[in-house]
């Protein structure tokens, strides 16, 4: 990188100023630091005289030399561009942002210099540009404590960035500044990004403090004033009013305005005493005020004192009989008092003056439902309904929280007065329903479900209700049923959960459940299958499937599904034990079949199934004999021999297997173990059949042979 030329700002000459004594002396320390080339030593003293003077161009233009110097030491130097990019940057604050736009101007020279010097060093870091890039430095700047040169990236962000960027970044210069003491630019900045988000509470609050602290007091309550619509007891904007208004009135205690004022934010202090003495100082100097009678009026409300609250309030109505918060708040003092009957009639006046007065309906008709019976309520409703369309909703509500109650009858009556004046509703017509389907009557509720369905064919909400009032229908039935099933009823329990459309798990289950209880276990079977197709990964269904079948002897398909139900669940003890019993059963049919396949001489296909029992039954002693019969009929007998040893030592009642063997070592000329195999056959044998005579004789026969 080429070396980096700094252009230094000429000294301002002060010989005719006068300046305090700890600002010379931070002053003169900073430029003997300056001179000695003690670069950081001169920028904090520059700093401390700046604290003293903010506005000082001397000071300002000895710590922009400052920073240039040191930033030119850092980059020709030491080859520390990082280092020098900041102190450049800082200069640049100080050249281009801190001070007035008028001593801008007789630096664009060097602004332009220290500008080029930063782009060099930001390339040589291949530091990247865009305003998120610019803003994220800013902030880490401002964390590590650097603030001017934190200021310097902020101000680029904001330049480049969208509004949410400008809007932090205006906030953060606004910071800076204040903390530099430049108070001035700090309310410009917190000004523009208050522009931005009027609606933040933070920034607002940031700009009113800046204001108030400048003693542009009139401005400051302007914001304050804002803050509190979003932040009603913010208790630091009522103390800084407070201040605010206070500070007025001492230069100007015969006004009116400003001590109803002081008041209110009293009154919202809850500092009740002294607020009631600025509002009657207030009323002293102009009688006339509705707003001071008014807020006195809700002092005393607060204070729970209703008798004077409501003679404030009537000393309005005297002259204002119209006036609408004086009527309001009249007819809430007269509820607190009892009089129900004259609040009622304020409410309806105030209705009256103002139809839309939310506050008002909700009010009375809060009232009414403490004074009347829901008929008579629904009556008055009813009849206004006719004048007011509001009380249609008023209606609507009520029927809403009597549903909520549980009051469903009483509801039911609202809902369907409510329809006499509002039919394009859909959510009137399911709320209806659902109430009729509350309390059980499910003819009415599908009566109005459907109605509600032919209307709005393609409203969600309709079509939500009308599943919910199916899913509630189906479990009614369902409670119906189990209740014959739990006292052994199965055929009246049965004939309800086959009425049930379409039919969940659980009633497919309970179908199943109640053939097995009539032992029709063919349609027990059939309606398990439908559970099965529908969820295969239960695993007490596929056990109740395997568990039928064995009942009915299909051993094989017993198998199959107890198979699944012991994996679905390891733990299913009884499906463990009652599938080793399939798995047995299975297999002693599988043998019939390979003696079936043997004696006709469908060797292959035998030997595939002994394959497959011994798969599952390793130990099954028949699946041995019967294929070393196979390979003795192939004249295999060297294969047929280990199989009836097999067999013979998985079940010793198959003694012959000795025979067999005796006989299968007799065709192979090994004597000696034939001998062996027919002395064992003999000893063991109970019969005395031919099979024992003739090993008896071969016995004599291979006596050369024997031990």
């Amino acid at each position: 990188m080429k070396k980096i030329f700094i252009l230094l700002l000429l000294m301002l000459c002060f010989t005719n100023a006068v300046f305090a004594d700890d600002f010379k002396t931070y002053y003169d320390n900073g430029q003997n630091f300056l001179n000695s080339s003690q670069y950081t030593s001169a920028i904090g003293e520059f700093k401390k005289a700046l604290r003293i003077n903010y506005l000082d161009n001397s000071a300002r233009i000895g710590l922009v030399n400052a920073y240039l110097a040191r930033a030119t030491y850092y980059a020709n130097s030491q080859s520390d561009y990082d280092r020098a990019s900041n102190d450049f940057r800082s200069a640049l604050f100080y050249l281009k942002f801190y001070p007035e736009e008028k001593d801008v101007t007789s630096s664009l020279s060097a602004i332009q210099t220290t500008t080029d010097n930063l782009e060099e060093c930001m390339n040589a870091l291949g530091q990247l540009k865009s305003p998120q890039e610019r803003y994220n430095r800013g902030s880490v700047l401002r964390k590590n404590g650097e603030l001017p040169a934190a200021g310097y990236e902020f101000f680029m962000a904001a330049s480049i960035g969208d509004n949410n960027i400008k809007k932090h970044s205006y906030s953060n210069i606004g910071d800076i500044m204040s903390v530099l003491n430049n108070n001035k630019k700090a309310v410009q900045y917190y000004r523009q990004s208050v522009a931005i988000d009027p609606n933040n509470v933070a920034l607002r609050l940031k700009y009113a403090r800046m204001l108030d602290k400048l003693g542009q007091d009139d401005l400051a309550v302007q914001e304050y004033n804002a803050i509190l619509t979003n932040s009603a007891n913010n208790q630091e904007v009522l103390t800084a009013l407070e201040k605010i208004y206070t500070k007025k009135l001492a230069t100007n205690p015969n006004s009116a305005e400003l001590n109803a004022n002081l008041g209110a934010i009293l009154q919202r202090e809850k500092k009740y005493d002294a607020a009631l003495t600025y509002y009657k100082a207030a009323e002293s100097i102009n009688p006339s005020s509705v707003t001071t009678r008014l807020n006195i009026g809700t002092l005393y409300q607060q204070k729970k004192d209703y008798n004077s609250a409501l003679s404030a309030y009537n000393s309005i109505l005297t002259l204002y009989p119209n006036n609408l918060e004086a009527n309001l708040y009249r007819a809430q003092v007269l509820s607190e008092l009892g009089e129900k009957e004259e609040a009622v009639k304020t409410y309806r006046k105030v209705l009256e003056i103002d139809p839309t007065s939310e506050v008002a309906k909700e009010q009375l008709i809060a009232l009414l439902k403490d004074t009347m019976t829901p008929e008579e309520l629904l009556k008055s409703l009813s009849n206004d309904a006719n004048i007011d369309k509001t009380s249609i909703s008023a209606m609507y509500e009520y029927a809403k929280d009597l549903h909520g109650e549980k009051k469903y009858d009483e509801a039911i009556k609202y809902y369907t007065e409510v329809l006499k004046f509002d039919t394009n509703n859909p959510e009137v017509y399911t709320n209806l329903a659902l109430a009729y389907a509350d309390k059980k009557d499910f003819e009415n509720a599908n009566k109005y479900i459907n109605g509600a369905k032919n209307r709005f064919p393609n409203d969600a909400t309709v079509k939500s209700a009308l599943n919910k009032i199916n899913d509630m229908f189906a479990d009614e039935k369902y409670q119906d049923a189990h209740k014959f099933y739990a006292n052994g009823e199965y055929q009246k329990a049965l004939n309800i959960y086959l009425t049930i459309y379409p039919p969940t798990k659980d009633v497919l289950i309970a179908i199943a459940a109640c053939y097995k209880g009539l032992n029709n276990i063919d349609k027990s079977i059939e309606y398990y299958k439908k559970v099965y197709e529908m969820d295969k990964n239960d695993s007490d269904v596929a056990y109740h499937l395997g568990a039928l079948c064995a009942e009915k002897e299909n051993w094989y398909s017993a198998k199959i599904y107890l198979q699944q139900s012991t994996k679905l669940d390891p733990k299913n003890l009884d499906a463990q034990d009652l599938l080793a019993t399939a798995i047995e059963q299975n297999n002693v049919n599988l043998i019939g079949k390979v003696v079936d396949l043997y004696n006709s001489k469908g060797y292959e296909q035998a030997l595939k199934i002994i394959s497959q029992i011994l798969t599952e039954e390793p130990k099954n002693a028949y699946a041995y004999y019967y294929r070393g019969l196979i390979y003795d009929a192939q004249e295999k007998p060297l294969q047929a021999i280990p199989e009836y040893k097999k067999a013979v030592q998985y079940n010793p009642e198959l003694v012959i297997s000795d025979y067999l063997i005796a006989t299968a070592y007799d065709s192979l000329g090994q004597y000696s173990n034939a001998y062996t195999y027919y002395k064992k056959f003999v000893n063991n044998a109970k019969t005395n059949d031919d099979y024992k005579k003739y090993a008896q004789t071969r016995l004599v026969d291979l006596k050369a042979y024997g031990n």
